[in-house]
């Protein structure tokens, strides 16, 4: 079977002088040249195909098209915009414009106001839906419309987005993500040592990727203080690695080579890490705020990897002379107080001896790492919610354990996201 494909509107159009709607979805034209195009049409829809520009629209096009559809183009340019006016599209009622590279909602809603019998647009999949204001400050600007990505404008939305017309700057054109991570369980409970030394302690943390940004993320740890993970925290996170005793993971190496040759690199943001219990609290949240909307699209459209990690590390009492000058320096101390107050410390002495522990370099691990995939946030979503199973995790004494699920909640899109792992244990399954 064969298949051609159209690449490009040619003069051979103008003959079909009657013709009133044309269908070339999923094409390879590049140029819309409106003066081939037959003055009947009333329908043109030309999704997904390969324009890049809209300048060939230079005369004018059939002056009674109705429906004009674009969507899943490479549009998206300032340039773009200025050719959507009154004197080109008189009757357009509906346009679609969905999936494209449209960033500037104030000035793309400005030369849309001026179509005087627009009733439907679509915009769904364009940078500018990412934006806090988004869809309200459209629906409030352009009052006649009927249809708002394919939903029906309802009374009750006018009242909601009442005012919203009047908003300018970066409450348009600026997105913000807020990333939650609650609490976890499942992981299985360390294996402590038959000796006294060495002494073991576990700790864990979870960690995402998300894109790189100039300014400081506000954290908030178990105790609801906020602290500010910088910049390079990835870099931080690269050199721990290096000292750990496990192989790097695999999956994150081809993601680190892959984030050097994009053009929008990510950075790993982590929580603090927590010692182990059934329910490990992190209580984390992190506020980003992204003005590169074309790259928060592509990462969205990428999605985002969830990681879960254990470091351990291991304390050993320190030499005799170490802890033989800490005692000396107590004494030392001790003779500057009273008879009576030096009694009561070396009572305690006797009792609790002092004594150092020296910690070797923490071995870390990860546990897993899932993929949570993000694509709905840019189809009108403002929340995801879905299992991400973790699969069969291994104890340092290469006991199996089932850990079965890892809950991820995404809060995204234009206004709130929010990301809440919550790892679920199964009754475990043990083998040797």
């Amino acid at each position: 079977m064969l298949t051609f494909l159209v690449s490009k509107i040619d003069e051979g159009l103008l003959m079909f002088s009657c013709l009133e709607e044309l269908v070339l979805s999923a094409n390879n034209i590049t140029e819309l040249p409106s003066s081939n195009l037959p003055m009947t049409l009333r329908v043109l829809e030309l999704y997904a195909n390969q324009i890049k520009s809209l300048k060939s629209v230079n005369t004018h096009p059939p002056p009674r098209l109705q429906h004009l559809g674009l969507g899943n183009n490479c549009l998206g340019s300032p340039e773009d915009i200025q050719y959507f006016t009154a004197d080109l599209w008189p009757q357009l009622r509906s346009l679609d414009l969905s999936w494209s590279g449209f960033t500037e909602q104030c000035a793309l809603i400005e030369a849309l106001f001026a179509l005087p019998c627009l009733q439907s647009l679509v915009l769904e999949g364009n940078p500018l839906t990412l934006t806090p204001s988004y869809p309200g400050f459209v629906l409030d600007s352009l009052f006649r419309l009927l249809y708002m990505d394919g939903k029906r404008v309802t009374p009750e939305d006018r009242l909601r987005f009442s005012g919203l017309a009047k908003l300018k700057g970066p409450v348009c054109e600026e997105a913000e993500v807020i990333v939650c991570i609650q609490k976890m369980k499942g992981v299985p409970s360390p294996a402590l040592p038959l000796d006294e030394f060495p002494v073991i302690s576990h700790s864990y943390s979870v960690s995402y990727e998300f894109l790189n940004q100039p300014q400081f993320q506000e954290n908030t740890d178990v105790g609801g203080t906020s602290t500010n993970i910088p910049q390079n925290l990835q870099e931080q996170h690269e050199e721990d690695e290096s000292i750990s005793h496990t192989p790097a993971d695999p999956l994150r190496t081809s993601r680190k080579d892959q984030n050097k040759d994009s053009n929008n690199p990510v950075v790993m943001n982590s929580t603090l890490k927590q010692e182990w219990a059934e329910v490990i609290e992190f209580n984390y949240t992190t506020t980003h705020r992204i003005s590169d909307l074309p790259a928060l699209k592509n990462f969205f459209l990428r999605g985002l990897w969830l990681t879960v990690e254990e470091e351990k590390v291991l304390s050993w009492p320190a030499p005799p002379a170490v802890n033989a000058e800490t005692k000396t320096s107590a004494d030392k101390k001790g003779k500057e107080s009273t008879d009576t107050a030096q009694k009561l410390k070396d009572k305690k002495k006797k009792k609790e001896p002092v004594l150092n522990l020296i910690q070797e370099a923490p071995v870390r691990r990860t546990l897993s790492t899932v993929h949570v995939e993000l694509k709905d946030l840019l189809e009108g979503k403002d929340k995801i919610q879905m299992e991400c199973d973790l699969g069969v995790l291994l104890s340092d004494q290469n006991v199996r354990t089932t850990v079965t699920r890892e809950k991820v909640k995404v809060k995204g899109g234009r206004r709130v996201r929010q990301m809440l792992p919550q790892m679920k244990a199964a009754l475990p399954t043990w083998s040797l």
